[in-house]
């Protein structure tokens, strides 16, 4: 499960340590060759440093979703467009075919 928790998803492209902690956590063959940070914060400094990094964590994870549903979003449109699937009248956010391929094409 370590593994699987600090790998960053393709997604949030973060790790789910990342996102739940807001730094990624030792590893033990980390802490056998002595790479692990060293840290040398008071208590304060370090859960201020700790809210500061989840939150602009989650700010980078929402980014990455945004673009993920677009994505996905003009997928599915241009989809739906090449198989011919829409009914006239059809609400598909476009009122005219050249403004639906014109919706794709961006």
């Amino acid at each position: 499960m370590m593994a699987y928790r600090a790998t960053p998803h393709s997604t949030t492209s973060l790790s789910p340590n990342v996102m739940a902690f807001g730094r990624n956590v030792v590893l033990p063959c980390e802490l056998a060759t002595g790479v692990a940070e060293k840290s040398a914060q008071t208590i304060e400094e370090y859960s201020l440093q700790q809210r500061m990094n989840i939150e602009k964590v989650h700010d980078i994870a929402r980014e990455h979703l945004k673009k993920n549903i677009q994505h996905t979003e003009r997928s599915i449109m241009t989809e739906r467009l090449n198989s011919g699937t829409y009914q006239r009248n059809q609400q598909c956010g476009c009122t005219t075919r050249q403004e639906e391929l014109a919706f794709v094409a961006n």
